[in-house]
Parts: structure tokens; sequence; C-alpha cells
């Protein structure tokens, strides 16, 4: 299940009614009920113009966050990648909001990697969607999805045809049973539903969950 960041820079579920407190806020508001009622394309504007008319306002955190979710849920991966990349890179942001933009930029990143053909493409996207995970574990290296994430991308790159960039380079060989362990087995799993094998396609945080790093919905 995936959520919004609210007002409060938390995220709501669906069903709680979001508190209209200054004016400013009805464009915010209008954008996350349009993005709850699956109406992406109106909640990206929505988005867009509280962006651009409270640039100052600390709450536009949460319009840009809501931004790039709504982004990757219209299939628009790429814009989604940027988006969460550079949330990630304003310090005024929490660590927990810089680690979940890290990690869904590391989803769209992969997003993208998944619908290419193109080979030199996907070992680009799949190398941009480790970087971002590896920027997640610099931030909360206990985070065990981003670590499983990034595994399940290690092994993708580690399968395609070798770099021609790389001399002499050669695909390294699959680990034998005797080598795998739980994360492998985890691995395995995941990738019989291909798009699926990641883990949550966003970083939560709820309210309600009275616990600390975020709700895991996948």
């Amino acid at each position: 299940m995936q959520r919004y960041l609210s007002i409060l820079l938390l995220f709501i579920l669906a069903s709680a009614p979001l508190p209209v407190l200054r004016a400013e806020y009805t464009t915010l508001e209008k954008a996350i009920r349009k993005a709850e009622s699956g109406n992406i394309a109106e909640a990206i504007e929505h988005y867009r113009a509280f962006i651009e008319q409270e640039p100052e306002n600390p709450d536009t955190l949460v319009a840009r966050f809501n931004l790039a979710h709504a982004l990757f849920n219209a299939g628009r991966f790429d814009s989604s990648a940027a988006r969460f990349s550079e949330l990630a890179a304003l310090l005024q942001a929490s660590e927990e909001i810089r680690t979940n933009a890290r990690y869904n930029a590391g989803n769209a990143f992969a997003e993208q990697a998944m619908k290419t053909g193109v080979t030199n493409r996907k070992r680009t996207l799949l190398k941009a969607a480790l970087r971002q995970y590896r920027a997640a574990l610099m931030l909360d290296p206990q985070d065990m999805k981003s670590k499983i994430n990034h595994e399940i991308i290690m092994r993708r790159l580690d399968a395609l045809e070798p770099d021609p960039s790389q001399k002499g380079g050669s695909a390294p060989d699959n680990p034998s049973p005797a080598q795998q362990d739980i994360t492998t087995s985890i691995l395995q799993r995941a990738s019989l539903q291909e798009e699926a094998a990641l883990q949550e396609k966003f970083r939560n945080t709820s309210k309600t969950s009275g616990k600390k790093g975020g709700v895991k919905d996948w």
C-alpha cells in the first residue's frame, strides 16, 4: 500500500482527513486528494502549483516528495528519479526523508532499467540505482530493504553481457548452492516476479505505526 506525506511531514492513511490549517494548503490538500482518488495527472498539476506558489514554505518538502511519488505512479520514472534525487540532496530535509528519497530514487532508476532492452542503457540505469541504494545505506546502515534491493540490482548487473569498455572483463560466475545465504534465497524467489523483485515501491513513515524508520508495505 502506498501513502503520501501529509502536511505535517508524515504519511497519512487514505481514510484520514487532512487538516486545512491555512489558505495556502488548499492546493496541497487538493493534490493529495486527487492522488488518493487515482487522478494522478491532476495531482501532479496541484503539487507543482503548490511548489511554485509556496517556494519558501517548509511544507513544500511534502509537495516535492509527493510529486516524485505521483510521477512514479504515472510511469514517468525518469522524472520521478530526478525529483527524488534532488530532494535527497537537500540538507534542510530530515535524514528520514532523505533516506527514503534515496531509496525511492533507486527504485525509479531500477524500473527504467527493467523496461529497456538496450543493454548499455540498462547497465547505466542499474548502476544509478545502486548509487542511490548505497547513499540510503550511508544514511541508515541497518536498512535491510535497501541492502536487499542493492543485492538484487547487483545480480542483474552481473547477468548482463560484459561491459565492452572493460578490457578483459567477463561475466562473473553464479554462486554455488553452498554459497547461498538467506538473502540469496530471497533473491531467487524475487527473480521469478521480475518487476515485483524490488522490495516495496515506496518508503513510508506512518504516525500510527509507532515504529521509527517507517512501515514496510511491500
